[in-house]
């Protein structure tokens, strides 16, 4: 395993052990959001499994969650009655996500593994969980690769994808001047490395420690072609909020209104252009058979 020899890696787990107890309150009430990340997340989460709804002999197929965290995701496909497994790159992650399955089974398949080197045979999987996962990695060719290697031929991958060109980046000067001025020093002075674990840290959504990755909508697509994947579909998360240097100008309620409305609207084939200025991306990805 290479995720203690690692840098990178490593203080991505230490980030996420570190803050456990915050994801845990994160995910608590889906229903009723008290802010936009908590509602991005249950939105997220929703948006996979409604696409979930659609594979068939859902019963007898089995699922990797790769990045389990907290293991909301595998607690609902095990209340569908899907065979799955967990892993993620952090144990106290795990170990949350091992103490929320123990009704289900007293010892849950859950791994300490890394995206790069995944533990498991050729073709094994036929469904494929890799939400919130891509965003923490230098490059992508690696972990698609092994994704790729896993699942069986036909089978399927959720993943998601934070987009480079939201719209409320677009609103917000914060993201032109001071995170604009960060990305522009990170290319011009080649700075990559990992900053030291800041504790004070009260909203991991706004974090400043490593750089999280955003994407263009047809960024992978030509290493999904590489690995033998191809995209089937794409939903939109969420739109917005909009803000003036991280402050929201609507109530809560609003932006969720807005946003709802926005996603809705891009499911509209006239339409389908809004999905380039989504906050994040479902992509729903097949294996040629």
């Amino acid at each position: 395993m290479i995720i203690n020899s690692d840098k990178h890696k490593k203080n991505i787990s230490d980030f996420f052990s570190h803050r456990s107890n915050y994801w845990v309150k994160l995910y608590g009430d889906e229903k009723n959001p008290v802010n936009f990340t908590r509602y991005e997340l249950a939105s997220r989460k929703s948006t996979v499994f409604k696409q979930v709804g659609s594979v068939d002999n859902i019963k007898t197929i089995k699922v990797l969650d790769i990045g389990c965290g907290i293991g909301n995701y595998l607690e609902e496909l095990l209340q569908r009655g899907c065979s799955v497994t967990g892993i993620d790159i952090s144990i106290n992650m795990l170990q949350l996500s091992k103490a929320r399955l123990q009704k289900y089974s007293s010892n849950p398949p859950l791994s300490l593994a890394d995206i790069e080197k995944l533990p498991f045979n050729n073709n094994k999987f036929d469904l494929v969980f890799c939400v919130g996962v891509l965003e923490y990695l230098k490059t992508d060719e690696k972990a698609l690769s092994e994704i790729s290697r896993i699942l069986k031929p036909g089978g399927r991958i959720f993943l998601t994808l934070p987009n480079i060109l939201s719209i409320k980046n677009f609103l917000d000067p914060y993201y032109f001047f001071k995170r604009g001025f960060k990305y522009i020093s990170r290319k011009l002075f080649k700075k990559t490395e990992t900053k030291k674990l800041n504790n004070e840290l009260k909203d991991i959504a706004l974090n400043s420690e490593f750089t999280n990755r955003r994407f263009f909508l047809r960024q992978l697509s030509p290493l999904f072609l590489k690995n033998n994947l191809s995209t089937l579909n794409t939903f939109c998360v969420s739109f917005g909020p909009p803000r003036f240097w991280l402050k929201d100008y609507l109530p809560l309620k609003t932006n969720i209104k807005i946003s709802n409305f926005m996603i809705a609207t891009s499911n509209i084939k006239l339409f389908s252009f809004i999905k380039y200025l989504a906050n994040r991306w479902v992509i729903c990805v097949q294996k040629s058979k």
